[in-house]
């Protein structure tokens, strides 16, 4: 293995290592066999032995002969622990999180115990449900980074280059992060084709590069605002939002995330207004719309009036609950 005389608990060599003492035929083996077997450093596996004689005191290297030999009982320590249903669930689930920082070593020796326990388990597969479950709130995580770095490209007007998921790799300068279809797109120039191009976040893998070049985009604001009423027009679900706004000055009426086609103001003598556009039904849409709390009135229509009013009654109950 080739690894230096320090060892680290998440470190292969350190694993490999306790399993390969578990072998009942090492009692007396010498020091230079077992080293030369794993390939490691003598003072690496002193470090290894010393620091698991705390949790075993049979383990030992002994002196005879001039020569050096590990010992170590037949009877090994063995740990039970009981659980209920669950405290098993939560210390399964601490498992499952802490996969990004063990070893592959480590993980595979903590995965072959717990699917030997689940076995007394019928039809309930602890690994599968919890796994799939962390794998989605990844997948979620790894799209907000994803989301911020668009965003980030919108404000310093760079050019990326974008790798999808099918491979495909694009040459991009960003407009909008618009709401279409149930989901977030990209609405951006594909800088090599000299087309506008709208991209599904989720069919985005990773942004490779970016540079700070002095593009001119060739596309007009009001000519990516058409392209993109054109695609919401093919996507369907449509409404044209009312609102009336109190205190315009302080609610952001063009969030980073773009949902509002064809938008339209009055103002009213008390200094309010009334906002309307035409915008795609999202949950992107009730967030925003939650998140002005007090500071607006929808007016119409009445399916997002009641909705919305749902949504404040359950969060309500949510935080009344928590206090």
């Amino acid at each position: 293995m080739g690894i230096n005389n320090n060892f680290n608990m998440f470190d292969d060599t350190f694993w490999a290592i306790c399993e390969y003492i578990q072998n009942d035929e090492l009692e007396n083996k010498n020091m230079i066999s077992i080293c030369k077997e794993l390939d490691i450093p003598k003072e690496t596996f002193y470090k290894v032995i010393s620091f698991l004689k705390n949790f075993d005191p049979k383990l030992q290297v002994v002196k005879s002969e001039g020569k050096e030999y590990f010992q170590c009982k037949k009877n090994k320590t063995e740990l039970s622990i009981k659980f209920k249903l669950p405290e098993w669930i939560a210390f399964r689930s601490v498992l499952s999180q802490m996969k990004n920082v063990q070893s592959l070593f480590g993980q595979k020796i903590v995965s072959d115990k717990l699917i030997e326990f689940e076995k007394g388990f019928n039809n309930c597969n602890f690994s599968k449900e919890l796994d799939s479950f962390y794998l989605q709130e990844y997948k979620m995580i790894q799209n907000e980074k994803l989301i911020i770095e668009l965003q980030y490209s919108l404000i310093t007007s760079v050019i990326m280059s974008v790798k999808l998921l099918d491979q495909t790799l694009l040459n991009l300068y960003s407009h909008k992060l618009v709401s279409l279809d149930g989901g977030l797109s990209l609405v951006a120039e594909d800088i090599d084709n000299k087309c506008l191009t709208c991209l599904a976040v989720n069919d985005i893998d990773q942004i490779v590069d970016s540079e700070d070049e002095n593009y001119k985009p060739i596309y007009s604001v009001g000519e990516i605002n058409d392209f993109v009423e054109s695609m919401r027009e093919v996507v369907g679900n449509l409404e044209r939002l009312i609102l009336k706004i109190q205190s315009p000055s302080q609610v952001n009426l063009r969030p980073s995330i773009d949902f509002s086609g064809s938008p339209f103001i009055i103002k009213n003598k008390d200094k309010s207004i009334i906002w309307s556009a035409t915008l795609e039904v999202t949950s992107e849409l009730y967030e925003w719309l939650i998140s002005l709390a007090d500071q607006v009135e929808v007016i119409s229509p009445v399916c997002i009036k009641e909705e919305l009013k749902d949504l404040n009654q359950k969060q309500n109950k949510i935080i009344n609950k928590a206090s």
